[in-house]
């Protein structure tokens, strides 16, 4: 069983009050491996389920799937049983063991509150919570539940833990020995004053833990949140973090190293003046890395197991540079890569799947020279994918060009097929290059080509939007990505009723549901800075309904 709520509010939460009062911290066991902290528990939760996003996932099928599952559901119970009860600051924490997490609660009550009456209605959820002692120890009362774990009070703070061995932590709640009487939870505090919920995590303990080994939760961090975060986590010895929401939601991160950043492919933390948006764009990755140290050392910095590919990378674009060294022109690349994923515009013929456009923008130093290679190379290209069209029976592309702004943009199409009536996904591709104001431009579609090139021209002019960052950063538009998926929703259709198994209404229930949620969210970005002993992740979520 899990307090699920509590658990989900670190992703969403929405406080009603900026300000910490006196802390619960104080009252939370020090053996804890991740503390969450909140003004306003109840408030909280409410304000969230206000909000067009989170009534989106409340309306989704999964949601409900997901609370047929007794512990889910007895969890939602629970809290629905202690939410009138919690009347100020909520302190949380999780314990992690190799029988699984615990969850203990500590929280203002708000005056008297009758413990007797609380444990009859938590008894009353299950059969297996049956109320087995009684106790007191210094100004604790204490009441176990079975199954259904302990719950106390003193004349200020109410207390619920999961299992009836939380008695050890009720039992020892007035010794100031816990998390949040650690430097670490205090230099927190010091520097999230203006914070609506904040967090710490014991990430060496919970690393070292074997439910954590052995359960799905490494592997979960690994794709929800990518492998850097969790070489980043992996490498700390505790993580801290606070948010706060007024039109958005900003989650601020960092993670304290064990010992100083060795990082072989070096970030330039260059602070810079983000490029601006372009009609369509779906997500932008920028990627504060130095290119040209990349391939210097790609031999220390790639894996054995892709040594061999990018070898073959290397040899066959120095084929299509007819004998210039490709290692030349990387030594000509500057710090920064970016790549911009946009909406497609209309097609007169779309295939059955409809696939986003994609370009990577990377600054350079090329001279003339170096720059008529590379459109060499790229027409080379071309023709290899020619001479194989009867191999793969696919209809050869067509080279060509287009002039943007005195900018030529080298491009290529495949030709008319009359028996697919151009029905594939190769026709949604025209690979397209060129170079505008020192950048390099390599695109999937001639159309964001463009775009991409008139904005590398603007920006020659200096016109930017005033704003100065550093470090990777992703950003994300949920209307625009809403609007892709929505263009393939029969395939999607089609793949839940094969993989799922379900009937064609079952299927429209889950993929409308999903359709819903992603383009309540306006915008989401992700920032990630290196630093010498720490790194920092900052998150922005904006909602298309703010909360009133």
């Amino acid at each position: 069983m899990r307090l699920a709520p509590l658990c989900f509010l670190l992703a969403f939460a929405i406080p009603s009050i900026s300000a910490f009062g006196q802390s619960p911290s104080h009252r939370t066991p020090s053996d804890c491996h991740i503390y969450l902290e909140f003004a306003d528990a109840k408030r909280l939760v409410e304000r969230i389920e206000s909000t067009l996003f989170a009534k989106a996932i409340l309306a989704h099928p999964a949601y409900a799937d997901a609370l047929s599952e007794p512990g889910l559901s007895l969890a939602k119970n629970i809290w629905g049983v202690l939410a009138p009860y919690l009347k100020g600051e909520t302190g949380v924490g999780l314990r992690f063991s190799a029988t699984g997490p615990a969850v203990f609660l500590s929280a203002k009550h708000g005056g008297a509150i009758d413990l007797e009456e609380l444990a009859q209605q938590i008894s009353s959820l299950s059969k297996d919570f049956e109320i087995t002692k009684r106790g007191k120890k210094k100004r604790i009362t204490w009441i176990t539940l079975g199954k259904g774990g302990i719950i106390g009070a003193d004349d200020r703070f109410l207390y619920w833990g999961e299992r009836p061995s939380s008695l050890r932590e009720v039992g020892r709640l007035e010794k100031k020995n816990s998390m949040g009487e650690s430097p670490r939870f205090r230099l927190m505090k010091k520097t999230s004053k203006k914070a609506d919920f904040m967090f710490l995590v014991n990430t060496s303990e919970l690393l070292d833990g074997e439910s954590f080994a052995e359960g799905k939760l490494k592997e979960a961090l690994e794709i929800l949140l990518f492998q850097g975060f969790l070489e980043d986590v992996d490498a700390s010895v505790f993580a801290f973090g606070y948010g706060s929401w007024t039109d958005q939601l900003k989650l601020h991160v960092r993670l304290m190293n064990r010992e100083k950043r060795a990082s072989k492919w070096n970030t330039s933390n260059r602070i810079r003046t983000p490029a601006k948006s372009i009609d369509g764009e779906m997500a932008r990755l920028y990627f504060d890395r130095d290119l040209a140290q990349f391939w210097q050392q790609r031999s220390e910095i790639i894996p054995e197991a892709g040594k061999a590919g990018l070898a073959g990378f290397s040899q066959t674009i120095n084929i299509f540079l007819a004998g210039f060294p490709f290692d030349q022109l990387m030594a000509r690349t500057k710090g920064g890569l970016e790549i911009v994923v946009a909406n497609r515009e209309a097609i007169e013929q779309p295939s059955e799947t409809i696939l986003p456009s994609f370009a990577m923008v990377v600054d350079t130093s090329f001279s003339d020279d170096e720059q008529q290679r590379f459109q060499v190379a790229f027409q080379t290209a071309i023709g290899v994918v020619n001479a194989d069209a009867e191999q793969t029976r696919r209809q050869p592309m067509l080279q060509g060009s287009r002039m943007v702004q005195g900018v030529n943009i080298l491009t290529a199409h495949f030709l008319d097929d009359p028996q697919t009536k151009r029905k594939k996904i190769e026709y949604n591709f025209t690979p397209s290059l060129a170079f505008a104001n020192h950048k390099l431009i390599l695109s999937s579609d001639l159309s964001l080509a463009s775009k991409l090139v008139q904005r590398c021209l603007t920006e020659s002019k200096k016109e930017n939007n005033g704003k100065k960052v550093r470090g990777d950063s992703i950003e994300l538009a949920g209307p625009v990505v809403g609007k892709m998926l929505a263009l393939n929703r029969i395939y999607f259709l089609d793949q839940r009723i094969l993989d799922a198994g379900e009937d064609e209404v079952e299927a429209a229930q889950f993929v409308d549901g999903l359709l819903r949620i992603v383009k309540t969210l306006k915008r989401v970005s992700m920032r990630h800075i290196v630093l010498e002993g720490s790194t920092v992740w900052e998150l922005n979520a904006q909602t298309a309904e703010i909360a009133k």
